[in-house]
């Protein structure tokens, strides 16, 4: 769906960075070079996931959505008829419309659906040559994202959905 833009392969290039340890260890960090980064493939079986090559999975512009969608299933299988799942941002709703604030003073009503945003505005360190770093890469440079936008908010069917097009859009919106 987003071409490419949305790619959890990047987790050893995220280390690289020193998004690997906490905020106060990051800011002392080395400048990152790519010798760890590699190319990982992720190889989708019928019962598994295989992972082929150099490198680790950087789940975090999906796994709150799916965490959310789990919920919001499980809720359902328990016979909820209304229900307000947020996994902090990612936030999917049964029922409805209920109304779910985002941004500076921004509502949407949802009605069986999901929000999410991503944004690049916190998660932000510099390294020891004062390069200001953030945790949304790129994965055609393996570099922070420099898309001009720095907030999204999406709406989908699902959070995991919502939360993947929200990361990727930071990337690149043009080809999301």
């Amino acid at each position: 769906l987003t071409g490419g833009v949305f790619d959890a392969t990047l987790g050893a290039r995220l280390e690289e960075l020193g998004y690997d340890r906490s905020f106060d260890e990051i800011q002392t960090s080395r400048p990152a070079d790519r010798t760890r980064a590699g190319s990982l493939v992720v190889a989708l079986e019928p019962a598994r996931v295989r992972l082929e090559g150099c490198g680790n999975l950087d789940l975090g512009g999906i796994a709150k959505g799916w965490i959310v969608d789990r919920v919001v299933a499980m809720l359902a299988g328990e016979g909820s008829q209304a229900a307000v799942v947020d996994g902090g941002g990612d936030i999917r709703v049964v029922g409805g419309p209920w109304p779910i604030g985002y941004g500076a003073g921004h509502v949407a009503h949802l009605e069986s659906e999901a929000i999410a945003t991503s944004s690049r505005t916190r998660r932000r360190w510099r390294d020891t040559n004062g390069r200001e770093l953030h945790h949304v890469l790129d994965p055609g440079t393996g570099d922070p994202a420099l898309a001009g936008i720095d907030t999204v908010t999406v709406r989908a069917s699902e959070a995991s959905l919502a939360d993947a097009l929200a990361t990727a859009m930071l990337v690149d919106a043009e080809r999301t």
